[in-house]
């Protein structure tokens, strides 16, 4: 079992350094051809088409890899429900683009969203596939199609840029990557689709309990995370949005790319093991770990040299997003610790706990929004209001998902304790050395390294036997790797 997720982190992982990479190329140059308004324009989109992407498969990918007997008749259900619901997704988007460009006043929305809506019944048709090889945890071959498409795609997207296609670029990646990736799966899944029988459809009847708390969830989930670009586009600028929008996908980088790594390669482990406690309480100890240990560092870094790294990376007519991340960044932490709470559930079977958080974290976090918009027009204000509403929602959600699995709340955030205390203190090293070292991409550099130092040494003066057999297993693997 050990071997055999260790080997699911690295594919997962390589696949998500590719994604990484290609979403911060497209990022860094998007914002250096764009004016934050433009931007604001593909984070609008980006709302409309998430809510579509709600209902690509409605939770019934997950419920094939947490499902423990699994027939023929059900994944031809499932592929006959998902291949539907993708093309009633592009209609009901063709159809409703003017509405949404006529909400938001911006004429060029419109055309946007009825390309992007194409990619739905594109994806529909690999979605099935690409479950059953999750659940095999066939991430090698995964990670080699999703690191295709990404690149092809990422160069398709910037040579669109470059020739000047604007908004359009990301609308050409977002094709081409639904086009590659589904060829790609289709071809290297073991699963045909010639025995599929209309009638089958029937047999989704099975996954209705488990997938159905799990879209519920997925669509409150939904609401509060972009509730706040709505907001923020109805009532500020695309200036403002745009911003707000490439502040908060650099705050989640950390969330959507590394610590989804552990989520999708422990969501089947946690399976497995859903009738085993006790590993599976020390399974979960050592996800909450690894994603700290991964997350912490990375973001009070970012919050401790923010200046530095927006006018470096994108700009100076970016700085209010400099601004935006001293708040966000804790945002990100907090999110990324809390990331877990899915794939437990989930696993345990326990969807309908998880849309109850759910119903409760939008809900909260939504409230907060209104709240900070009627008593300020403010988007630092804005911003401050988000990070109090996700603090108290971790809290109360945290507590509950412990006494779900049979888990001490306090040895949850004692057994973090020491990765928190390291990344204050590093935090705060760099605070003050912002003061005294001379600006420029060399002082950055030093900051960072310096950042990194203090991080390990603080980290090794407080670490607990989980970290210690996290350093073990990753100096082994290097040594390993020179040896040979």
């Amino acid at each position: 079992m050990v071997l055999n997720l260790i080997n699911s982190v690295k594919w997962v992982l390589i696949s998500q350094i590719s994604k990484i990479l290609c979403q911060v190329a497209v990022l860094i140059l998007l914002a250096r051809l764009m004016l934050p308004s433009e931007y604001g324009l593909i984070a609008l989109a980006s709302i409309i088409v998430a809510l579509g992407m709600l209902f690509r498969d409605m939770g019934t990918s997950a419920a094939i890899i947490q499902k423990n007997l699994l027939n023929n008749k059900v994944i031809n259900a499932v592929f006959l429900l998902n291949m539907l619901l993708g093309i009633l997704v592009c209609a009901f988007l063709m159809a409703s683009a003017q509405f949404f460009s006529a909400y938001f006043s911006q004429e060029k929305l419109s055309n946007v969203i009825i390309l992007l809506s194409l990619t739905f019944p594109i994806l529909s048709l690999a979605t099935t596939q690409k479950a059953l090889m999750e659940r095999e945890s066939d991430f090698k071959k995964l990670a080699f199609i999703e690191c295709s498409s990404i690149i092809l795609s990422t160069m398709l997207c910037i040579l669109t840029a470059v020739i000047g296609g604007g908004v359009y670029s990301i609308v050409v990646q977002a094709i081409s990557n639904a086009l590659i990736s589904t060829i790609l799966i289709v071809n290297s899944s073991g699963w045909s689709i010639r025995n599929v029988r209309f009638k089958d459809i029937k047999n989704i009847k099975e996954l209705v309990s488990f997938s159905g708390n799990l879209f519920a969830f997925n669509l409150v989930n939904y609401s509060y995370r972009n509730a706040d670009k709505y907001i923020i586009g109805k009532n500020m600028t695309t200036t403002v949005l745009g911003a707000y929008d490439l502040s908060y996908k650099i705050m989640l980088f950390p969330i959507q790319t590394l610590t989804s790594v552990l989520s999708r390669a422990f969501f089947p482990a946690f399976s497995k093991l859903q009738n085993n406690d006790k590993a599976f309480k020390e399974l979960f100890t050592r996800n909450t770990i690894s994603v700290s240990l991964l997350s912490f560092p990375m973001l009070t870094g970012l919050m401790a040299l923010r200046e530095d790294f927006v006018s470096f990376t994108f700009g100076k007519e970016w700085l209010l997003v400099s601004s935006l991340l001293l708040w966000l960044c804790p945002v990100g932490m907090i999110q990324a610790l809390g990331s877990s709470t899915g794939s437990v559930l989930m696993a345990k079977g326990r969807t309908d706990v998880l849309f109850r958080l759910g119903c409760f974290g939008a809900f909260l976090t939504i409230l907060g929004f209104f709240v900070s918009i009627k008593l300020s027009n403010d988007i630092i204000f804005f911003s401050q209001f988000y990070l109090m509403s996700n603090s108290i929602n971790f809290i109360i959600a945290t507590y509950v998902v412990c006494r779900v699995i049979g888990y001490s709340f306090f040895d949850y955030f004692f057994v973090n304790l020491p990765i928190l205390i390291a990344s204050v203190v590093m935090f705060f090293i760099l605070s003050i050395m912002n003061n005294f070292l001379p600006y420029g991409l060399i002082g950055f550099i030093f900051k960072i390294l310096l950042g990194m130092f203090c991080f390990l040494i603080i980290l090794f003066i407080y670490s607990n036997k989980y970290i210690n057999d996290i350093f073990e297993w990753a100096l082994v693997r290097v040594f390993k790797g020179v040896k040979n």
